[in-house]
């Protein structure tokens, strides 16, 4: 069954090559935190996925967090919509003085959708919207009490040919209390050829409080025009945020 799983996949992927020329430019919403202002076209389905190790120090203790198969499905529903699905399996380890501690399992899934509202005029950015609801649902090391909404508006700037900005800016609930914290994002982008991208960016979280603030760094290779590979890594910015991440994946848009 192994090896007809493997050759099924192997024919899907040459199918879609085969067709890739018929469809867009593939845009992904990895490996940057900002989400991109487009789309993916109507019912093609898009995998972006990836593993990631974030490591951070606090309090006397350190935890380490490795993320496999980090995924987000996306398929588009109409022109101007798509159907997003996110989800994780995590790999916890928290060290500290009186022994260590080991958690493991799926976190709760992520389902929402990205609306398309305006093209690009002049000053006035691309827009998007993307509304999501993190389930109370997954491993219940990592299952949260409540549904969690996260509410984003999506903007994105053409600066030149291979020069753009993108940013985002919303609201998003933890599962656990019923306060609402801030997120943002900026991203500068730039495509010094047509395979190779490059990305800086800014991004957090805050409320009333506090907030955590990093900023990464990544590249993306496109190795066919619907697969893309990628590489990122990020820093904190303060205290409140994850110390460092490293991260690597793929995307790959399956045509119709």
């Amino acid at each position: 069954m192994k090896h007809i799983s493997w050759t099924v996949l192997f024919c899907l992927f040459t199918v879609s090559l085969i067709a890739q020329d018929e469809r867009p430019e593939l845009v992904t919403d990895r490996p940057d935190q900002t989400e991109s202002s487009v789309v993916v076209p109507r019912k093609s389905l898009q995998i972006e996925t990836g593993i990631s190790l974030t490591n951070d120090e606090a309090e006397g203790a350190e935890s380490r967090t490795i993320s496999l198969a980090s995924t987000l499905l996306r398929y588009g529903l109409f022109e101007n919509a798509e159907l997003r699905v996110g989800v994780n399996y995590d790999l916890l380890r928290v060290s500290q003085a009186i022994g260590d501690t080991s958690l493991q399992g799926f976190t709760p899934v992520d389902i929402g959708t990205k609306v398309y509202i305006s093209e690009e005029d002049g000053f006035l950015p691309e827009l998007a919207l993307i509304a999501s609801l993190t389930m109370p649902y997954g491993s219940e090391e990592f299952r949260s009490k409540y549904m969690a909404p996260t509410l984003l508006l999506v903007a994105s700037h053409t600066i030149s040919d291979n020069l753009g900005f993108g940013y985002n800016i919303g609201a998003w609930w933890d599962g656990e209390n019923p306060q609402a914290q801030g997120k943002y994002s900026a991203a500068l982008g730039w495509v010094p050829g047509d395979k190779l991208g490059m990305f800086a960016e800014i991004f957090g979280t805050f409320n009333s409080n506090s907030g955590a603030h990093a900023v990464d760094a990544g590249i993306t290779y496109l190795l066919a025009p619907n697969f893309q590979l990628d590489l990122s890594a990020g820093l904190a910015l303060n205290s409140d945020a994850d110390d460092v991440f490293i991260s690597a994946g793929f995307s790959w848009r399956i045509p119709n």
